[in-house]
């Protein structure tokens, strides 16, 4: 009977995870052939191109692209994209090609994040309990903003899932006596790392954390846990980043340096409340949190945060909390502890703060087990009529913003448009393709297309028929094409040239596309 129990829990199991899968999959794979096409996704495609360049001629300094540095991003995504090259012959991007490598190098992206989302699952059980595990990723694959930046050629999800599996292990090498932990802790450290230079900070948070046990003496404090973690960062980071084969000290230096000039001098132009600025301030990401979230997640949150202060306790916060199997403590300093530095950096995005999700999703799982405790007792609500409730929320949301989940705001600002006067949403490529038919279908054939950013344009409209606005003589195109927010720049409104409204493309309550035709004197 016992092994008959064990077999049963194990098939639930399974299937929770197949459906996880297939849901997974669906809401990813479903349209992502011509959905977007954001600028980075044009740069990174040349990086990985650049990266197996380096790996086939021995070329190992190629391997080193960008200072993020993406290096596992381009190890995901160069090598599928190499084999098509040598199964179809093809071996050059062009604008009626593009979309085929586009789409192999997301479908590989999508594939690795549920592989990662699944061994997420089994680890964050090891580290709380199954059910609780399933439904954090659950809620983390349904949440719009969060799903609609899965579906991009992109490092911020990647990013996101590495960085959250790193600290799980963290925390399990740290409680348990084991030195594959320590290992893989390490190993998963470098991927984060060499996704972002950002992701040093979990090397960081290691040492203060192992700092503060020593301090505290702590019980589960071993410094040959460290080291080893340690190690497995250094090695794994050498073997995985070929450049540092060749200059290692030269390649670390160019990634800070790069990062710190970037990151945190240049800052980055955002609209924020009406107005154009390089530095948003601290209250731009918790505007861009609630912006963000769906309501589910923020009442879950919210229920978590009530619940809590009700249980507060100020040796709660005391050395000796830490030392004990507190998994909530480890990584609400962890994701606190990021969310201080980015809000001090200038250059601040919005596709930052998804770093922030999977604690915001953990809390919010709490959260809503907490209510659902408090409503079943009080009202005999049956917790099939809990869950229904919640994916037909989640089901209505996918259907109306599909496919472009990732220009989604969330209700509580009422409406896209009140939101986006807040917040300025980024053209980023969205519905390029749409956009390409939209002109083939109602202006002449080979008109020539003047946009401020090229890159998604370019990479599949007829290069030489796409020009920058900001560059460009306003006589060397026939349209201009403004995304969101953007506006004529001086080189237009300085020229003799007029250009008047035609057409008005509409994404999801947004006039994301306008389009101007040049009127002849």
């Amino acid at each position: 009977m016992r092994w008959v129990k064990i077999l049963s829990i194990s098939d639930k199991r399974i299937v929770y995870l197949v459906i996880f899968s297939v849901v997974f999959a669906v809401t990813r794979l479903a349209g992502i052939k011509t959905d977007v096409i954001n600028p980075d996704a044009v740069n990174w495609h040349f990086r990985s191109q650049q990266f197996i360049v380096g790996l086939k001629q021995l070329e190992f300094e190629k391997t080193y692209q960008h200072y993020h540095p993406g290096v596992t991003l381009m190890w995901i995504t160069g090598v599928p994209i190499e084999l098509l090259k040598q199964i179809t012959g093809i071996q050059h991007y062009n604008n009626t090609n593009f979309i085929y490598f586009h789409f192999i190098a997301k479908f590989s992206l999508i594939l690795f994040q549920l592989v990662l989302s699944l061994v997420l699952i089994y680890f964050l059980s090891r580290a709380t309990d199954f059910q609780r595990a399933f439904l954090v990723m659950s809620l983390l694959s349904l949440e719009p903003f969060f799903l609609g930046n899965s579906r991009l050629y992109h490092m911020d999800i990647l990013f996101t899932l590495v960085s959250f599996l790193g600290i799980i292990l963290l925390y399990l090498s740290v409680h348990r006596n084991s030195f594959l932990y320590s290992v893989a802790t390490g190993f998963v450290f470098s991927l984060s790392f060499l996704t972002r230079s950002i992701g040093v900070g979990l090397v960081l948070y290691t040492l203060g954390y192992f700092f503060i046990m020593y301090v505290s003496k702590s019980a589960d404090f071993s410094l040959k846990k460290l080291l080893v973690i340690l190690s497995a960062f250094v090695v794994s980071s050498f073997i995985l980043f070929p450049a540092l084969w060749v200059r290692p000290v030269h390649y670390i230096s160019e990634i800070f340096s790069e990062g710190q000039r970037i990151g945190v001098r240049k800052g980055h132009s955002q609209l924020f409340f009406g107005k154009q600025t390089d530095d948003a301030g601290v209250l731009f990401y918790p505007l861009v949190l609630v912006m963000k979230m769906s309501p589910v997640m923020l009442f879950g949150i919210i229920c978590c945060l009530i619940s809590s202060c009700r249980k507060f306790n100020i040796y709660n916060l005391s050395f000796k909390f830490i030392g004990k199997n507190s998994f909530l403590f480890v990584i609400t300093s962890f994701y606190f502890g990021y969310f201080a530095i980015m809000s001090v950096l200038s250059k601040k995005i919005d596709r930052y703060m998804l770093f922030m999700f999977p604690l915001l999703g953990y809390c919010a799982v709490v959260g809503l087990e907490r209510f659902y405790s408090y409503i079943h007792k009080r009202f005999g609500i049956s917790l099939k009529v809990y869950y229904v409730f919640f994916m037909t929320f989640f089901a209505a949301t996918l259907f109306s913003f599909y496919p472009y989940y990732f220009t989604y705001t969330s209700p509580v600002f009422l409406n896209a448009k009140t939101a986006n006067s807040v917040i300025g949403q980024k053209p980023f490529g969205v519905g390029i393709f749409e956009l390409k038919d939209f002109v083939n279908e109602n202006y002449k054939d080979g008109v020539n297309l003047g946009f401020i950013d090229t890159k998604p344009m370019k990479a599949v409209y007829a290069n030489s028929g796409v020009f920058d606005i900001r560059v460009n003589d306003p006589g060397d195109y026939d349209l201009i094409i403004l995304g969101i927010n953007e506006e004529f720049p001086d080189k237009v409104l300085k020229s003799s040239q007029r250009f008047e409204l035609s057409s008005v493309i509409t994404i999801n309550g947004l006039e994301y596309w306008r389009i101007y035709d040049k009127k002849t004197n």
